[in-house]
C-alpha cells in the first residue's frame, strides 16, 4: 500500500512542504514521508557499493528528484488517492503497485464472499443444531421440569440450569475451536511455503541459498530500489554504442 511520488526538479522548498500537507490532509493517506534526492542518491550508493566509477562520473550532479512516500490506509480506493495527488501541482509522476492492488483487491473480495457464504451457513446449522440440542435436553429431563412445575417452581427458575449448562458448554467448544484453528493455520501457512524477503545487496547470496534449501515451497521477494540500475545500461555521458551488458562488459555492435 505504499506509493512513491516524484516531484519536478524545479520544485522549490516551500512548495514541497505545501505538497506534504496537502498530502497528510488527505483522507485515504495514512503517512506522509518525504525522500529527499540527497537521501535518495545516498542509499543508491550504499546499495550498489561496486558502481563508484558510474556515480564518480556525475560528479556533483544528483539526477534523483524529491519525493515523497505515502502509504494508502484503504487500498480499495487506491485509483481515487492516485488520481487526486496527480492534480497536485508540482508531481511529475507517481509510481504505485496497481497490478498487485488489484490482485489484492478482488482476491479479497472473493475471499470475503466465500466467507461470508461458509459463514452464513454455519449459522444456520448452528441455529438448527442449539434448537435440536435444547430440544432433546428438555425432552430427556421432561420429568424432573414436570415436578419442578408441581411443587411451583417459576419459569426462571426452571430454565437457569439450562442457562448455565449452555454457558460451560459454549465456553468449552469455543476453547476448543481456537485450538483446533491456531494449529491447523500454523500447519497451513507451513504446507503452503515459506516467505523470504530480502532487502540488502549483501545478504542477497544467503538468502537465495537459504530459499534452495527449503524442502516445500518458498517465496523469495527481492526488494530494489526503483532508481536502481539495471543492465543493460548506458552510463552517463556514453552513448548507445556503448551500452553496458554486465559492469565490466561493453555491447560492442558488430561483434
Amino acid at each position: 500500500n505504499e506509493v512513491i511520488i516524484y516531484l519536478l526538479d524545479d520544485t522549490s522548498d516551500e512548495r514541497i512542504g505545501e505538497i506534504g500537507e496537502t498530502l497528510k490532509a488527505m483522507n485515504n493517506v495514512s503517512s506522509v514521508t518525504l525522500y529527499s534526492r540527497e537521501e535518495a542518491f545516498a542509499d543508491l550508493k550504499a546499495n550498489m557499493s561496486d558502481y563508484t566509477e558510474v556515480f564518480d562520473s556525475l560528479g556533483d550532479d544528483n539526477p534523483l528528484p524529491d519525493a515523497f512516500r505515502i502509504r494508502v490506509a484503504d487500498i480499495s480506493r487506491m485509483s481515487e488517492t492516485l488520481k487526486a495527488t496527480e492534480q497536485i501541482a508540482g508531481v511529475d509522476y507517481v509510481s504505485s503497485p496497481d497490478s498487485f492492488v488489484e490482485l489484492l483487491t478482488e482476491t479479497r473480495r472473493i475471499i470475503t464472499i466465500v466467507a461470508s457464504a461458509i459463514i452464513i451457513a454455519l449459522l444456520i446449522v448452528s441455529m438448527v443444531i442449539i434448537s435440536n440440542t435444547t430440544r432433546a435436553s428438555v425432552f430427556s429431563r421432561r420429568r424432573e421440569i414436570s415436578i419442578m412445575q408441581s411443587v411451583g417452581a417459576t419459569k426462571g427458575f426452571i430454565r437457569f440450569p439450562f442457562f448455565i449448562e449452555g454457558m460451560i458448554t459454549g465456553f468449552l467448544a469455543g476453547c476448543f475451536a481456537t485450538l483446533l484453528t491456531w494449529f491447523s493455520y500454523d500447519s497451513l501457512v507451513n504446507l503452503l511455503g515459506k516467505y523470504l524477503q530480502v532487502k540488502d545487496r549483501d545478504k542477497l547470496v544467503e538468502t537465495v541459498q537459504q530459499m534452495i534449501d527449503e524442502p516445500g515451497p518458498c517465496l523469495l521477494e527481492a526488494c530494489v530500489l526503483e532508481e536502481g540500475m539495471v543492465f543493460p545500461m548506458i552510463a552517463p555521458g556514453k552513448s548507445v554504442d556503448d551500452i553496458m551488458v554486465t559492469k565490466d562488459k561493453l555491447f560492442v555492435y558488430g561483434e
